[in-house]
């Protein structure tokens, strides 16, 4: 059938340099962002980290308010059912 077709198939010989040329190209469309950009986006990072520890500390805090003022009112802090 066909299948005896694909053995008639020679490999395509590559023109010289052609490694070297793609290589070149790629070198060429090496960009990098502007010294702006990165600074703009470690700025944005620095905040969301700082941003981060804030609310986890306010959480923190307010976990130890609620649990005072419950057990100032007699009343059961803890809320797991299952221990």
């Amino acid at each position: 059938m066909n299948i005896d077709l694909l053995d008639k198939i020679k490999q395509v010989e590559t023109p010289p340099f052609l490694f070297n040329k793609i290589e070149l190209k790629i070198e060429r469309l090496n960009y990098s962002a502007p010294k702006q950009f990165n600074w703009a986006l470690g700025a944005a990072l620095v905040f969301i980290i700082v941003t981060n520890i804030y609310l986890i500390k306010k959480q923190t805090s307010s976990n130890v308010e609620i649990e005072n003022y419950a057990q100032t009112m007699h009343l059961i802090s803890n809320t797991d059912l299952y221990k």
